[in-house]
């Protein structure tokens, strides 16, 4: 039985049955009091007319005396039902106010309408569990992508926040526990729109519990998981291959490799970053004798990820049960806990504690001993943005925004995943070159990565112009359709081709029928390459420099004066 019926009824029986006998009470009575119609003879209401007559009164809307005049026997009982009936609908008003209060019937509600707005999805979507900071700012990406969203949040608070987000559109949410597999099953898990699942909710033992409910019940989807990668390996399948997201561990691979390559860590940010955001500086974070303040979670992946990189690590940690040991015990805010960690001779100093305002403490105090120290600030909280952008740190960590960024990666580019990774192992020169080609196109803004799949679908022109046996190079389409002398501002990064990965494909690569392509460029590159993926006379002219006519006549003229166009 429907949910908001059943609390209808359970919780109205007794009104209900209080208005049917007060009803059926003043009716009979109405039947049984003999009256007289307009000539003085005798006249009694049937059950009809009873009923119409009790209607209209018990409302309090009275219509008078029809159809005849009352006797005193009649007028005295109507007086009683009116009593009786208008008692009767204020204490069932009552109940229904009551009932609008009523959690569980709000709950009912709620699942209803979340029940009926998920099964009515016809776009694809991806459902979030959690909507803190990093839910909040993965569903407007997901939405600046035309992406939608259905949300599970234990916290009423973020739900309703959901509703309150007009860029969002029509976001399902609801309040609930992303960990039951029923709830699981309301938000569209086995729904044939549903894309994936990302899990966010600031608790990694919650995440990994709904990556794996959600290969149990549906492997088909992507699954990604914000969580300690050892949580996730001691419960999670490795065979699936679904995506784990460690921020820690994520930052202090960055932090090492900005060490070691500063260069080439810029370039990974540069293309990492959101479209459209200010081009990172070169940042060269030095080597030496570094301070590390806290050692928690976060604490342990920096100083795991720093060994080897030329970096000798002091910790201070205001917990002697959590501290390693030759760690001064401290909390780093204090003048004296940085001086006996030998702050004065220090090259760098992460303050990574679970507190913001802690760690801008550490960074300002430090600053005041060691001037010339490197800072790095871990920022826990979103809102604090302004705190942490007025102290200007040397490098930031904000757990929101690495899950954010990993996911554009996951969710919206996969092939540009792969270019990242391939490009940590190339080599600073080969990193320098490729972001000096960069800033040719845009100095100010992070280019735009987007992908070219050759497909009937996504590049109908140019996947006939192939599989008809003609040739096309990279550079042919790289080449602006409205004046072939123009390059387009976007440089080839990756080619994949049945498994086959092309790093930085030259301007003679062959492109090849299934092949797809990553690109990075200015924000007008992806629109002014359509007319050669869509075009056939647009991708002729790039490749030939050949403008054919576009009328049929035209058409019909030049193959009678020269034949067919040649196979290129």
């Amino acid at each position: 039985m429907n949910p908001v019926f059943f609390i209808i009824l359970r919780r109205m029986r007794t009104p209900l049955l209080l208005l049917i006998s007060a009803y059926a009470i003043a009716i009979a009575g109405l039947v049984i009091i003999p009256g007289v119609d307009d000539r003085g003879n005798p006249w009694q209401f049937d059950f009809l007319h009873a009923f119409y007559f009790i209607s209209y009164t018990a409302s309090t809307i009275g219509f008078g005396e029809v159809p005849y005049p009352f006797t005193p026997g009649q007028r005295l009982w109507v007086s009683l039902s009116i009593y009786l009936t208008v008692l009767a609908w204020l204490y069932a008003f009552g109940n229904i106010l009551t009932l609008l209060q009523d959690a569980a019937f709000q709950r009912a509600m709620a699942l209803q309408r979340f029940r009926r707005q998920v099964r009515r999805r016809t776009e694809p979507f991806y459902l979030i569990c959690g909507y803190g900071e990093t839910g909040m700012m993965i569903a407007h990406l997901l939405a600046s992508y035309r992406i939608g969203a259905v949300v599970l949040d234990n916290d009423s608070d973020a739900i309703t926040a959901v509703g309150m987000e007009t860029q969002l559109g029509d976001v399902p949410a609801l309040t609930a526990d992303a960990r039951d597999p029923a709830q699981l099953a309301e938000a569209g898990l086995h729904h044939p729109l549903c894309l994936g699942v990302v899990t966010v909710t600031g608790d990694d033992e919650v995440n990994v519990d709904v990556a794996l409910a959600t290969f149990l019940l549906n492997p088909r989807l992507r699954i990604l998981c914000q969580a300690q990668t050892d949580i996730a390996a001691f419960k999670l399948p490795a065979s699936h291959g679904m995506c784990v997201i460690d921020p820690f561990n994520t930052f202090g691979a960055s932090l090492a490799l900005a060490i070691h390559q500063p260069s080439t860590y810029r370039l990974l940010r540069i293309l990492g970053n959101l479209p459209g955001e200010p081009f990172p500086p070169m940042i060269t974070p030095p080597k030496g004798q570094w301070i590390l303040c806290g050692y928690g979670r976060f604490g342990r992946a920096m100083e795991r990820h720093l060994r080897g990189q030329g970096v000798t690590l002091g910790v201070i940690e205001s917990s002697e049960s959590v501290s390693r040991p030759m760690a001064v015990v401290g909390s780093g805010t204090d003048i004296t806990s940085l001086a006996a960690a030998d702050i004065n001779e220090a090259s760098g100093i992460i303050a990574g504690t679970d507190s913001d305002i802690s760690n801008l403490g550490i960074l300002l105090n430090a600053r005041e001993l060691n001037p010339s120290v490197f800072t790095v600030l871990r920022q826990n909280l979103d809102l604090n943005t302004p705190l942490v952008a007025a102290a200007k740190p040397g490098l930031v960590m904000e757990t929101s925004r690495i899950v954010v960024d990993q996911i554009v990666v996951e969710l919206i580019n996969p092939l540009l995943r792969k270019f990242l990774l391939l490009a940590r192992d190339q080599s600073v020169v080969w990193a320098e070159a490729l972001i000096a080609r960069l800033l040719e196109f845009d100095a100010e803004a992070t280019p735009e990565s987007f992908v070219v799949p050759i497909t009937k679908v996504d590049a109908p022109a140019l996947h006939a112009h192939l599989a008809a046996g003609r040739r096309c190079m990279l550079d042919n389409l790289l080449r602006d359709p409205a004046s072939r002398e123009e390059r387009l501002p976007c440089v080839g990064l990756l080619a994949e081709y049945a498994g086959e990965i092309t790093l930085l494909p030259g301007p003679t690569h062959a492109l090849r029928a299934g092949e797809q392509l990553l690109f990075a460029g200015g924000s007008q590159a992806a629109r002014r390459m359509q007319p050669s993926l869509f075009d056939e006379r647009a991708l002729h002219y790039v490749v030939t420099g050949e403008d054919l006519p576009s009328s049929r006549v035209g058409q019909w003229l030049r193959r009678r004066l020269h034949g067919a166009p040649p196979a290129t």
